[in-house]
């Protein structure tokens, strides 16, 4: 995978071209200051994320960041991340589906006022993860090519809409770009980055996890994640301002509470069904790259295989044809299915079926990947500094140490 595909690759891990869809939480907690939560997310990311990055200097490695747990505090510590962020994988994987059901089935109810039987969320979200998985087992190379065209072509799409809404808009003032503006003071700021501006970037690092198959790793993989984080902060920055001045500031609040805030904000510039196409462009176009998820759970299953952490030859084979771990991602494609049919069934039998609930549905799964993220990071995060200092040999300036 060469340095360009690895940034195409950390861009469709986080979905930077869904930022506009994503506004809400941080408008219904930062008000006018609602890109200031995205702006301290990514510096927040880059900050907790340097050892691990600087591990990716040091090492290749397709399990990502149990082999630095391991390196730093021996097998029993890569044994706990390893399960963890197997744990991670799971809800983490099965996301996407219940994403783009929500934005297809809400998108259909705020245009033209129908809401779909509830089946086609269950259709949906199984087809959309199969999607993911034929993508994901795509040669290496190919596959970071194909990612990053798609990336690529995502950005230009949002970067259309955004700038024409700020160009148009009556609303356009430096009050927003000012964080004391913030409805609920800095501390709405700091809720929003951590709740909503941190999850945000979740799942930058599949790049990490690609090390083994990146043209000379040690050098490309760190630099592609603070690329493509800056790139995709910027962008779903530029999205947040062009959906907070695309209101009267009176009418912030009923962005916030709208399961599709691009809508809510866009409309009366493109009209609802010029909004509605762009949801349908992000819906293809996510498909696509949202196959950067079962790279990163397939690869991680494989390493751990290798490493025999799964007693499994078969989860251990790579194709003949690809070199993928094809069975890897097959084995995280079913409990992907069966993780979002579970969130779909148990959400919609508690709380009903509603385009409030489709929304809600995502958000718990995607809620539940991140609260594990935590866990297979807060071992590695702290793990390179006792590797280093069993090695002495490894230099480090003073500044870098």
């Amino acid at each position: 995978v060469s340095f360009s595909g690895l940034i195409g690759i950390v861009l469709a891990s986080f979905l930077a071209i869904i930022g506009p869809i994503e506004i809400a939480p941080r408008i219904g907690y930062a008000g006018p200051a609602a890109i200031w939560p995205v702006i301290l997310g990514a510096l927040l990311f880059i900050v907790i994320t340097l050892p691990v990055l600087e591990y990716s200097r040091l090492v290749t490695f397709a399990g990502g960041y149990y082999g630095l747990a391991e390196l730093g505090y021996g097998k029993a510590a890569g044994k706990f991340t390893a399960f963890t962020n197997f744990l991670y994988t799971i809800p983490w994987a099965a996301s996407p589906g219940p994403f783009v059901a929500w934005l297809f089935l809400d998108s259909v109810f705020y245009v033209f006022h129908t809401l779909l039987p509830m089946w086609i969320w269950f259709v949906l979200s199984i087809l959309t993860l199969l999607g993911m998985y034929a993508v994901s087992i795509i040669r290496s190379d190919k596959f970071g090519k194909i990612i990053l065209y798609v990336s690529l072509t995502g950005f230009a799409i949002v970067l259309i809409f955004s700038p024409f809404v700020i160009a148009k808009s009556p609303y356009n003032s430096v009050y927003y770009l000012n964080p004391l503006n913030s409805s609920s003071g800095f501390g709405g700021i700091a809720l929003a980055t951590a709740v909503v501006g941190f999850y945000l970037f979740t799942g930058y690092g599949t790049g990490l996890l690609l090390s083994e198959e990146a043209k000379e790793g040690r050098k490309t993989v760190y630099k592609s994640i603070y690329v493509g984080l800056a790139a995709g902060a910027a962008l779903i920055a530029i999205s947040a301002y062009s959906e907070v001045i695309a209101v009267p500031l009176s009418s912030l609040p009923s962005v916030a509470s709208s399961a599709l805030p691009q809508v809510a904000s866009w409309s009366p510039y493109f009209s609802a069904i010029g909004v509605f196409i762009f949801n349908m462009l992000i819906i293809v176009l996510s498909i696509a790259s949202l196959g950067t998820v079962f790279a990163y759970s397939g690869r991680l299953i494989w390493a751990q295989s290798r490493d025999g952490f799964f007693k499994s030859k078969w989860l251990r084979e790579l194709s003949p044809k690809t070199g993928t771990p094809r069975h890897a991602s097959l084995f995280s494609l079913i409990l992907a299915i069966i993780a979002a049919v579970g969130f779909g069934a148990v959400i919609f039998s508690v709380y009903g079926y509603n385009p409030s609930t489709i929304a809600i549905a995502w958000y718990a799964d995607a809620t539940m990947g991140t609260v594990l993220w935590y866990f297979h990071h807060f071992i590695p995060e702290i793990g390179l500094f006792p590797f280093l200092q069993k090695h002495k040999e490894i230099k480090y300036n003073t500044a870098r140490k």
